[in-house]
């Protein structure tokens, strides 16, 4: 059968490939109703196998299909060349498949050609993955995405695509070296009214002791159980306010206590897991979002870093961009971090998804994270950064605490930052280091192997790129390399602040 594979997928892509330009230009006006394309949800633990089907849930007729599978890295793993297996939908088109020595491209393509309509529904394809034994619990995505828009009927009339997303939900538990997280027993945070209890427990951590610096993320402070609150009990600017929303307390002892707390909600079906998000209620000031949350898929559960005797709403805060397509890997990371308020666009209803990310974005970024008070920085310790512009305040803010310390300014003329200079791979990840070093988070021992270019790396980066890795805060760039020297994207680094997220609230 191998014999079969090189030279008739070379034809076949070929005539594929004049057959989609052929058809880009075709008018919205005259495409075939939509097909769904759906990705497989499923659960599983750091050392798993798993499948993930694809499959196409309803087709209105397709003669020719390309597609782009994306996935999680620093959590998933293809497993190996039997990893990608055809199903049995549009049965009656030839697969065309992927080109073995490049199955683990981070996305990869997988093609199918006929010269007939089909119809049929089903799995499409089955990608098997290897849950990394470092991966922490959170969803692992895998994304699809339609290569050059290269759906096509048999006329050559475009057909439109429609891809709901999906990937793995991965739990670590005593087993895996992680700690489980518990649900406690809140009811649907959809409902208004009432009350119901929840609680976040405490992760299964190695015999350290009691030195407060071994505690993990979750031991912050002990575990907290919320509370619904009767709406009507509110002002009537709140009631007004709240709507159809569910509002809760955080309970405890003491008001004013950071507390990790998990309450369970059922996502509406216009809500996006990505863009439900707590908005804290000041009865003085209106509301403010608590960047530190996060949907949890796997238990139906809202995570949070929160106080006690805080009043919370659950709400979406749904952004859009014009150059954020549906489908593209990036779309969920930026817009988990637009829906908390991390990051603006670029003017024009853009976000700028590959423009480099610069050291002043990154700081301010950083500082939005923190809810930071910057407004009472009036001077800036750098002279190339002017405080009266947008990001001098918070690069200030860094100086002031000690995010930026001499390490990072290594290569710079005393006295200067360089705002406008674009990050490295080892600066964002020194800083991310630096900012963990500064919050309460405190996180568990860990041991990986180091990037086969850590060596190349400042020194005084190398035991934070160690970090960003047993954390799969910042991952490599495939073939065991992280690139310290290298830069970062917008998009890159959406996804670098939403797996930081993620380690915040485990």
């Amino acid at each position: 059968m191998r014999g079969y594979v090189y030279m008739s997928r070379r034809i076949l892509l070929t005539l594929l490939s004049l057959i989609i330009l052929s058809t880009m230009t075709v008018t919205a006006s005259h495409a075939s109703d939509a097909a769904v394309l759906e990705v497989g949800h499923v659960s599983a633990m750091p050392g798993d196998t798993v499948t993930v089907p694809i499959a196409l849930s309803a087709n209105p007729g397709i003669a020719g299909l390309s597609i782009q599978i994306g996935y999680d890295s620093a959590r998933l793993q293809v497993s190996g060349i039997e990893a990608v297996a055809p199903g049995a939908a549009l049965g009656r088109l030839t697969y065309v498949g992927i080109n073995e020595h490049t199955y683990s491209r981070n996305p990869f393509t997988v093609t199918w050609f006929g010269a007939s309509n089909d119809t049929s529904t089903g799995v499409l394809l089955n990608v098997t993955f290897t849950v990394r034994t470092s991966a922490q619990s959170g969803m692992g995505a895998v994304t699809v995405s339609n290569r050059l828009n290269s759906s096509f009927n048999q006329n050559g009339d475009a057909v439109a695509l429609t891809i709901t997303q999906g990937g793995v939900t991965i739990t670590r538990d005593s087993t895996s070296g992680g700690g489980s997280q518990g649900s406690g027993t809140s009811g649907n945070g959809s409902s208004g009214g009432g009350s119901s209890t929840g609680g976040q427990t405490q992760p299964n951590e190695p015999d350290t002791g009691s030195n407060d610096e071994n505690k993990t993320a979750a031991d912050f402070t002990a575990t907290a159980e919320t509370e619904f609150i009767d709406k009507s009990t509110l002002s009537e600017e709140f009631q007004e306010l709240a709507s159809d929303n569910s509002v809760f307390t955080i309970l405890g002892e003491e008001d004013g206590q950071k507390a990790a707390v998990a309450v369970q909600y059922t996502l509406r079906s216009t809500e996006r897991a990505e863009t439900v998000v707590v908005y804290r209620i000041d009865k003085e000031s209106g509301t403010e979002i608590v960047r530190t949350c996060r949907y949890d898929t796997g238990t139906s559960a809202i995570l949070l870093r929160g106080e006690t005797g805080g009043l919370y709403m659950i709400g979406t805060n749904e952004v859009t961009f014009a150059d954020i397509a549906a489908g593209t890997w990036y779309n969920p990371a930026i817009s988990f971090v637009s829906a908390r308020e991390l990051f603006d666009g670029i003017g024009n209803n853009r976000y700028g998804p590959r423009n480099t990310m610069t050291r002043a974005m990154f700081v301010t970024v950083l500082a939005r994270l923190d809810g930071a008070d910057v407004t009472g920085y009036d001077t800036s310790p750098f002279a190339d950064t002017d405080i009266e512009r947008w990001s001098g305040p918070s690069i200030a803010w860094a100086e002031d605490t000690g995010i930026i310390d001499a390490g990072i300014l290594n290569g710079y003329e005393t006295g200067e930052f360089g705002p406008n200079d674009p990050i490295t791979r080892e600066q964002m990840a020194a800083l991310i280091a630096n900012y963990i070093s500064k919050t309460d988070l405190k996180l568990p021992a860990a041991t990986v192997e180091a990037f086969s270019d850590i060596d190349q790396a400042s020194e005084w980066s190398r035991s934070a790129i160690d970090l960003m890795r047993a954390y799969a805060i910042i991952s490599g760039i495939g073939n065991n390399r992280y690139n310290p020297t290298g830069t970062a994207t917008r998009a890159d680094v959406a996804q670098i602040f939403t797996n930081l997220i993620n380690v915040m609230i485990r």
